[in-house]
């Protein structure tokens, strides 16, 4: 899938893809669960590497990327994300 496929499929730019490829910015959350739609996986399987997402090739017209290694750091500021998320709901009960 090129660049601009998932850009239209993701409605952001060509631009924001390219600079996840070469690591200088990483998705949302909201991006990474389409992502997880569109290539059939898990949020796990994505941020992780557990299957073979990461074994996938995207087809650009001049290259083939394989899935960041930021999605590693990713992972962390989803959880801690999650945790305040949850402290902020069970105080509010409390």
């Amino acid at each position: 899938m090129s660049q601009e496929k998932l850009a239209e499929k993701l409605h952001i730019s060509r631009q924001a893809i390219s600079r996840w490829e070469s690591e200088d910015a990483t998705p949302d959350l909201n991006t990474l669960i389409m992502l997880s739609e569109i290539f059939h996986c898990s949020l796990d399987d994505l941020v992780l590497g557990n299957n073979q997402v990461t074994d996938q090739k995207l087809h650009t017209k001049e290259e083939h990327v394989k899935t960041p290694k930021y999605m590693w750091e990713t992972t962390g500021g989803i959880i801690l994300g999650l945790g305040c998320i949850l402290y902020l709901i069970i105080s509010s009960i409390f």
